[in-house]
């Protein structure tokens, strides 16, 4: 009543070969997450450089000295004349970053990770830039209107004196 059949030897070298070929791009996919996400923390910390003071006066990242972080338990050697404290503590802020996402990421591919939280930072970026502006703009409105009530105390004290 039961037949059992042997595969034949096509068969498990086809099946050998389906497994390899499948072990291969499983391989070259972590790579390829994992190459992905060194590119975005590396972008993230020099796009965060672009605005501190390691810029020489082209705005290119100038390269006397090599200055090495570690984040996500990757280490990136940076060649730049910035203060080597000041990228120590860029590096340690987004490893912090990273992490907390991480923690609520759990599964998530390294790349994915990488630009969480590169999409973090920059909306805390565009936040302050726009709180900065707000203030900016409020700043001026009331030193306008402290120069209009200054000129027309002035003028009210120079036609009083004559």
């Amino acid at each position: 009543m039961y037949s059992t059949s042997v595969p034949s030897e096509n068969h498990l070298h086809s099946s050998v070969k389906l497994k390899t070929n499948r072990t291969a791009a499983r391989s070259l996919i972590s790579l390829t997450e994992q190459t992905l996400s060194d590119l975005l923390i590396v972008t993230v910390i020099i796009n965060l450089l672009a605005t501190s003071s390691g810029l020489n006066r082209t705005g290119a990242l100038a390269k006397n000295k090599t200055v090495v972080l570690h984040i996500a338990g990757q280490r990136y050697a940076i060649k730049t004349d910035a203060d080597a404290r000041y990228l120590s503590d860029l590096a340690q802020f987004v490893e912090e970053r990273y992490t907390k996402i991480q923690e609520g990421s759990q599964g998530s591919p390294p790349y994915k990770l990488a630009i969480l939280t590169a999409l973090n930072i920059a909306d805390d970026l565009f936040r302050k830039r726009s709180e900065e502006e707000n203030l900016k703009r409020r700043v001026r409105n009331k030193s306008q209107r402290m120069l209009a009530i200054l000129d027309s105390a002035l003028r009210g004290l120079a036609e009083t004196r004559s």
